[in-house]
């Protein structure tokens, strides 16, 4: 199950990611990559990609892994 949400999560995001480059979104988070990417400005390309590499490890790592811990403290971890 945890698998499962994991890569929903992360297909979740790419797509989320594709409507808005391709969308008329105004405002978000692909408009803006889209926006960077196609005047070369690559730092600015490079940390729109950290934001959400870190939004991605962020739900990762504080929600999902915890989540998973508390469902599975019955196990024996050795």
């Amino acid at each position: 199950m945890f698998a499962v949400i994991r890569n929903t999560h992360a297909f979740a995001w790419k797509i989320i990611v594709a409507v808005e480059i391709f969308g008329a979104a105004k405002y978000g988070f692909g408009i803006q990559f889209n926006n960077a990417w196609a005047y070369f400005l690559i730092i600015q390309v490079h940390l729109w990609l950290l934001v959400f590499v870190s939004i991605v490890i962020i739900v990762e790592y504080c929600v999902l892994r915890p989540a998973e811990r508390s469902a599975f403290k019955w196990r024996n971890n050795h």
